[in-house]
């Protein structure tokens, strides 16, 4: 786990002053990971304090003290202020699910959809099954926007398939899961890319919505 350092910030938002983490948020891992990415626990043992969240105004942030004019009127709005108040969801896939809202508001999708993604792992750790499905859902949705407008959301476009694919699985959308992976597994990917989309098939055509790693793909 990092190191980790607080410090007392103003809010960008309501100006109150809170102590928080200082963590930078994900940073760069290596070694065995989930087909969506997902590093090992001892890996994103701070994934809670990834984001930070005012005491005060619930306002949600990498860094509370920072942030783009248009989410001080969001942080107000009625869908801002169900999301961070449903019970449904933990605390802290609450945070990060209210990010993403105010994200998609500053017109970053691929931040969005990756604050979905960290939201759905919170959920899986915490034991909310159905919000991790619904997390990766919404995930989807930001990410397949992303594409559609040419914004990059993973090292390369077989990368970004593998990822919606599994992302799509594990939101039990199998139908369209298996439809973008019969699309995706023709493409000119490296054999890397094909055998993990061959493996994602062989999930999807076995109703398999549960957790699987790339060792496991590779070794299949």
């Amino acid at each position: 786990m990092p190191t980790v350092f607080f410090s007392m910030k103003p809010c960008y938002v309501c100006g109150a002053q809170g102590r928080c983490p200082d963590v930078g948020g994900p940073g760069s891992y290596h070694g065995p990971r989930d087909l969506d990415t997902r590093q090992s626990a001892a890996q994103r043992s701070a994934i809670y304090m990834w984001v930070q969240r005012c005491t005060s105004c619930g306002y949600c942030a990498v860094d509370i003290s920072q942030g783009d004019p248009s989410v001080k009127a969001a942080v107000k709005g009625e869908a801002y202020r169900r999301q961070i108040s449903d019970t449904s969801n933990s605390e802290t896939a609450n945070s990060f699910l209210c990010r993403a809202l105010l994200l998609e508001q500053m017109g970053d999708l691929v931040e969005a959809g990756w604050a979905c993604v960290y939201a759905a792992w919170v959920s899986d750790d915490s034991g909310f099954d159905d919000s991790g499905a619904l997390c990766r859902a919404r995930a989807v949705q930001f990410f397949q926007r992303a594409r559609s407008e040419s914004m990059p959301f993973a090292p390369s476009r077989g990368e970004e398939a593998v990822l919606l694919v599994d992302l799509m699985r594990r939101a039990r959308q199998a139908e369209d899961a298996l439809k973008l992976c019969e699309v995706e597994h023709s493409a000119d990917y490296p054999e890397r890319i094909k055998k993990i989309l061959t493996y994602e098939m062989d999930l999807l055509e076995d109703g398999d919505s549960t957790v699987h790693t790339e060792a496991e793909a590779m070794e299949d």
